[in-house]
């Protein structure tokens, strides 16, 4: 049995699963921690065979940094999820070509969306070195036991990337009530969102404090889920949002883009055209009167989002793409190893600083 050492922020995939690797892992400290302990970490980390780094696009820069400077480091660099958004100006091109510099040594992307042409396009990342995972359910038995009820209102939500003027303007004479859990408008504005509360009408309630347990019952006692969604950001935003939103058996119209594309069929969800009101708005009021309509939605999103199920099943992915890199046998855009294959034998781990929490779980970009 080969032995293969992983660094990573993700705690739980030290428990993931391989008949053929003695995994070592250890814990790689998150930004709260003092610059020694991120001394030290980097300089186990660096001995490490697999840094895996999940969402932490400020580490991801500085080990690549590192293996530019030292280029005989062993460790293969893997990101999973890691957000890489569009730059402005003369400062945000300059940008942009230090981070194209440094991506050339990262050696695989682990991403939650297929469509990722225009990133790597934008960010010269050659198709090989992208790997699709299904993203999973967040808090899934949470939902699984909240009572789902209609209460005859439309909920949205989320913070990143959001066109909610585009909502407001599809629905503004419309007399269904509307419910907006989005954070301050100043936390929209930073996220890249739009929401001008002026023009927010009587019939809309905007909810500003955050809480995921309020979220999760607000989405099961909705009628629908609305996301809207803007086309300005390279990568997939609101997939955690509609994954919860199927989970409670709500219809869910959405924007279309790398969210939708090649990932929901068309009975899944009802996608419409980006900063569309007219179409928008067609789409919420066939939905919100037709109860059939709405409920065919429901249940084949429903059925998708049990399929893809909760954390578990997602380290057990990301861990498999590190297995099949390390025997070699890794493939761009491969599928991902079902629950159903996982094997049921348990290798012999190591764990270290196993106190962290699992895969970052809100994924709202």
């Amino acid at each position: 049995m080969r032995t293969i050492r992983v660094v990573s922020n993700i705690a739980q995939l030290g428990n993931a699963l391989s008949p053929d690797f003695h995994v070592v892992f250890g814990l790689m400290p998150d930004a709260s921690a003092g610059w020694r302990h991120h001394c030290r970490a980097f300089i186990e980390a660096c001995s490490a065979d697999y840094i895996v780094l999940e969402g932490d696009q400020r580490t991801l820069f500085k080990l690549a940094m590192i293996k530019w400077l030292v280029p005989f480091l062993r460790f293969r660099l893997i990101s999973v999820d890691t957000i890489l958004n569009a730059h402005q100006g003369i400062v945000g091109n300059i940008v942009r070509w230090i981070k194209v510099v440094l991506l050339k040594k990262v050696n695989r992307h682990l991403m939650y969306f297929r469509d990722t042409e225009a990133t790597c396009r934008y960010y010269q990342i050659p198709d090989e070195r992208i790997q699709y995972i299904p993203f999973k359910v967040n808090q899934l038995e949470e939902y699984l036991q909240t009572p789902v009820t209609d209460g005859g209102y439309i909920f949205t939500g989320g913070v990143s990337h959001r066109d909610y003027d585009t909502l407001i303007a599809a629905i503004q004479d419309l007399p269904y009530p509307v419910k907006i859990m989005a954070g301050t408008p100043q936390a929209l504005r930073r996220n890249g969102s739009r929401l001008d509360t002026t023009q927010l009408g009587p019939q809309m309630e905007l909810i500003t404090d955050y809480d995921p347990i309020r979220f999760s019952h607000q989405i099961a006692a909705a009628r629908l889920v609305v996301l809207p969604l803007s086309p300005d950001f390279l990568g997939a935003v609101g997939l955690s949002v509609y994954l919860e939103a199927m989970a409670s058996r709500k219809c869910v119209i959405i924007t279309d883009g790398p969210a939708v594309r090649g990932l929901l069929s068309p009975e899944m969800a009802i996608a419409v055209p980006p900063r569309d009101p007219i179409a928008l708005r067609e789409a919420i009021e066939r939905a919100y009167q037709d109860d059939e309509y709405r409920q065919s939605f429901a249940d084949a999103g429903h059925a998708y989002a049990m399929q893809l199920g909760d954390d578990k099943r997602l380290i057990q992915s990301i861990a498999d793409k590190i297995f099949e890199d390390a025997s070699g046998t890794g493939t761009a855009n491969s599928a991902i190893t079902r629950p159903s294959e996982a094997p049921s034998s348990r290798p012999n781990i190591d764990k270290t600083h196993l106190e962290r929490e699992s895969v970052r779980s809100h994924h709202d970009q």
